[in-house]
């Protein structure tokens, strides 16, 4: 079983990792903008991202993600992420590396680490890139 869900998961996240869009995401502001500071993530809005991440819902994955207009999250990577629930984030470890971009240490169900890069867009932090550790 573990096997598998490593599979899943590897396939599912090389996937999120490598099939990003060429461009800005949907939401994006103009870069030569400046913009204030984003809030640091709380406990709550990480475990809220986290569970739409692992939650099986294609809307509730897309939701969690820096998709472009249109873009669908596919099927297997849905079912690969719901397998790597629950996933839990290490809150300490939030880092804002710019007033918008930011990382977060979290752990899936089988205690693979992951380091997770965050945007912050339209008013939430989402996740951008995940990086297994």
């Amino acid at each position: 079983m573990a096997v598998l869900v490593a599979v899943l998961a590897g396939a599912s996240l090389a996937w999120f990792n490598g099939h990003r869009a060429v461009g800005q995401p949907a939401a994006a502001t103009d870069p030569g903008q400046a913009q204030p500071s984003a809030p640091p993530l709380t406990a709550l809005q990480a475990a809220s991202l986290l569970t739409h991440l692992t939650s099986g819902n294609r809307a509730a994955v897309t939701s969690a993600m820096v998709m472009s207009r249109g873009q669908q999250v596919p099927a297997a990577t849905v079912r690969g992420l719901a397998m790597l629930a629950p996933v839990s984030a290490d809150i300490r470890s939030f880092r804002e590396l710019s007033p918008s971009l930011a990382t977060l240490t979290a752990a899936d169900r089988t205690g693979t680490r992951w380091l997770l890069h965050l945007v912050w867009v339209s008013g939430k932090w989402l996740i951008l890139d995940s990086v297994k550790q």
